[in-house]
């Protein structure tokens, strides 16, 4: 048996959810829906080219997630892209209206 000493590089759990979303980084505005969520980030599928997603590398800007009725607009970074899969990390934390909403929503999800 194999036994792993590594350690955990993630600090927040993630929760596997597809929510609308939509980014607005650098020079583009990416649409698309979230692979999973977390209090600290989301990786999500952007429905562009992996060409055109290379321009956003390491950008800031804003994310809104579509909540049902509800628009969550979070201040965020592209910590990384693989193909037309971009992930984020979010700027506003666990302690601002923003990041009290988004763990609200994350915290009726589990």
């Amino acid at each position: 048996m194999a036994i792993w000493d590594g350690k955990e590089r993630r600090v927040h759990a993630r929760i596997r959810r597809k929510v609308a979303c939509k980014a607005n980084v650098g020079e583009l505005v990416m649409v698309g829906s979230t692979q999973d969520i977390s209090t600290g980030g989301l990786r999500f599928e952007a429905e562009l080219d992996a060409e055109t997603l290379k321009s956003a590398d390491k950008a800031h800007g804003n994310v809104t997630l579509l909540l049902g009725s509800q628009e969550l607009v979070l201040r965020a970074r592209v910590i990384w892209i693989d193909g037309n899969v971009v992930a984020l990390a979010f700027k506003d934390d666990a302690r601002s209206d923003e990041g009290k909403a988004l763990k609200a929503f994350l915290d009726s999800e589990v």
